[in-house]
């Protein structure tokens, strides 16, 4: 079963002495590009601290900034361990405070586990592995604020996480065995970067054929054609949880760098939205629309959008379109069946093409799946390590076991 991620990133930091500009100038810098960012301090999409643990476990990734009163925090201190535990990929970055000070808890880290070690005298247990989980997280190689300004470090973060992030895509649909072709065809027939016109392009399909990965990647891609860049993930679901006003400061954040708490409601916000965008060239993706509020609340008519923007929209119903104008559709197509064998072969064995005694039982799940991308990768990770008894049950009985 593919691994299904809520959030790209979870960020783990101490409000008390973590420069709020860096904080914010990070989650705006990851959200650019399309990097989905949750936290507990109020940088990225909120979460309640109850629940962390399910957010920290629903992200590819952690970003831990290290201050130091970041011991200090008992939150914080739960959100490490809890990253460690779940075997989340952490990033460290040192904010004003050496590497060697976390490892060895020194200084303010030193001074912070002996309080710790007087309130929870009656679990020392709990504070120990508090420690170990510090020390192990600051023995990662990570970024170090007094080698470079936040600016470069920053960048450098971001250029990071794509790479990882990209790299476990490749690794979950093979670069979608095809994508860069399917990529070329956007940008060359559907979005026409040489116009001059506003363009409104939907990519639709079913479920799983790959329209957020085709989105992020196109994100990637031409982003640095436009003055502004906004990537919202999963719409349907961030709208119904936190708000379309919510939405459009994020938007209005991403693209124009500025500060959006004075949105008063998501009707009213229409007003600014419009005023900022018309005289910008932006790359605004909508991705997971289910619902034509959604389309009029955060992109409502090509005259919010200043000459030569393209706004980007992927949704499983054609039927959004009928009351809301774009000017093409793109429809991913499904996996021819080398492609398929490909992408199988690739989650079951590690390898491109399947063994010679699995190549039957391999064109036999692939015609299970239609040529979905996401079903194909469901297979193949199911299988993985199994044997031919077990891959001949699978074909007989498909959907047992396998969900996507």
């Amino acid at each position: 079963m593919i691994p299904t991620w809520e959030y790209d990133v979870f960020l783990s930091y101490s409000g008390d002495d973590t420069s709020r500009n860096f904080i914010d100038h990070l989650v705006k810098a990851l959200n650019k590009k399309g990097i989905l960012v949750a936290s507990c301090g109020g940088g990225g999409i909120p979460v309640s601290s109850k629940s962390d643990v399910g957010a920290i476990g629903g992200s590819r990734f952690g970003i831990v900034v290290f201050s130091n009163n970041y011991a200090s925090s008992l939150s914080c201190l739960d959100e490490l361990l809890n990253m460690v535990e779940s075997h989340t990929t952490i990033l460290p970055v040192f904010y004003d405070v050496d590497p060697s000070t976390v490892r060895k808890q020194s200084h303010s880290f030193k001074e912070a586990f002996d309080h710790h070690m007087l309130v929870f005298h009656r679990d020392l247990d709990k504070v120990q592995t508090w420690r170990k989980a510090l020390s192990e997280v600051a023995g990662i190689s990570g970024f170090h604020l007094v080698d470079k300004s936040e600016t470069q470090c920053i960048q450098q973060i971001v250029e990071v996480v794509l790479t990882r992030l990209n790299d476990s895509f490749s690794n979950v649909v093979d670069d979608l065995v095809g994508l860069d072709h399917r990529i070329h065809q956007l940008i060359t027939s559907y979005l026409m970067l040489q116009s001059g016109e506003v363009r409104t392009i939907a990519i639709c399909g079913v479920p799983g054929i790959g329209k957020t990965t085709i989105a992020r990647s196109l994100c990637h891609k031409v982003s640095g054609e436009f003055q502004g860049t906004c990537f919202l993930s999963d719409v349907s679901q961030a709208s119904r949880k936190y708000g379309l006003q919510k939405l459009q400061g994020q938007i209005i954040s991403e693209i124009c760098k500025e500060d959006t708490s004075n949105l008063y409601d998501a009707h009213g916000s229409i007003m600014v939205l419009k005023d900022k965008l018309r005289r910008k060239r932006v790359l605004l993706i909508l991705d997971g629309i289910d619902d034509l509020e959604q389309l009029e609340m955060l992109a409502g008519s090509q005259d919010w959008f200043g000459p030569g923007s393209r706004i980007i929209i992927t949704a499983t119903d054609e039927d959004l379109f009928r009351n809301y104008e774009v000017d093409d559709i793109y429809w991913p197509a499904t996996l021819e069946e080398d492609e398929a064998l490909q992408l199988l072969s690739l989650k079951a064995f590690n390898q491109p093409h399947p063994p010679e005694h699995y190549v039957e039982l391999s064109k036999q799940i692939v015609s299970l799946t239609n040529g979905i991308p996401a079903a194909i990768c469901a297979m193949g990770t199911f299988l993985f390590g199994r044997s031919s008894i077990e891959w001949e049950s699978t074909v007989r009985r498909p959907h047992e076991n396998v969900k996507w």
